[in-house]
């Protein structure tokens, strides 16, 4: 299957070292797309680079003659936030998929299946897509399906689901994620993209693998003390919303 109009992405990759274990995850979703059906033509890998050291650069070194990728180093502040958004400002595209270094597409025609809900549903500014999510042991397991959803909580209750399902229109003056928070910071980005541009088209076609390894942002470096600075913060934000 190819895309009838194909449409021009950004797939933007915010990778670190994930404790050393960075590069081979980013290595794993790189390939995830090199081996999709969509031309590479009709889309570019972009890399955003948080870490310390060279090894995610050495991962992008190794790809840059055999796939259309570019590499930018987060010069801003670090976190999950900023890295993002260094995504979101330097995006090409006409539409940024987000993937999260540790994620994979689902299979070869995600892509595909990504364009033609689009161009189905083109009175929508942003897109949340549905996926698997998958224990990453030494054997790959299957756990369940995660289908996005809206609630009228969003800014603290993610229904929508992790970054890397969320394709978006690439705007001027996109919003971006707000770099104050640490736990809450996708679902507050999601609540302010909904009082931008209104709720996502939501879909139930399954176009990514969110594998579950113990590595996330959200579960290897949050405590309850940073939670509950994130829920005082977003709630001075919103006091008088």
């Amino acid at each position: 299957m190819t895309g009838k109009y194909n449409l021009f992405f950004t797939i933007g990759i915010p990778a670190y070292s994930m404790r050393g274990k960075g590069h081979f995850y980013l290595e794993r979703a790189i390939r995830s797309i090199y081996e999709q059906y969509y031309s590479d033509k009709y889309y570019e890998i972009l890399v955003s680079d948080d870490s310390d050291d060279d090894i995610i650069y050495k991962v992008y070194k190794s790809w840059k003659d055999r796939i259309n990728i570019r590499y930018i180093k987060n010069e801003n502040d670090k976190g999950a936030g900023n890295n993002f958004n260094n995504l979101l400002l330097n995006a090409k595209g006409e539409y940024i998929k987000l993937l999260c270094q540790d994620d994979t597409l689902f299979d070869n025609n995600s892509l595909n299946i990504i364009e033609k809900i689009i161009l189905d549903n083109k009175n929508y500014f942003w897109y949340a897509f549905a996926y698997a999510h998958i224990l990453d042991n030494k054997v790959e397991q299957f756990r369940d399906f995660h289908y996005p959803s809206y609630n009228q909580d969003i800014v603290i209750v993610n229904t929508i689901g992790t970054p890397s399902c969320v394709t978006i229109r690439n705007m001027y003056k996109i919003p971006l994620f707000d770099n104050n928070l640490k736990y809450y910071y996708d679902c507050e980005w999601y609540h302010r993209l909904v009082e931008r541009y209104g709720q996502p088209y939501l879909s139930n076609e399954i176009t990514m693998k969110n594998y579950i390894n113990g590595e996330e942002s959200s579960t290897s470096q949050m405590t309850a003390e940073i939670i509950g600075n994130d829920l005082n913060y977003i709630y001075r934000k919103y006091r008088n919303g």
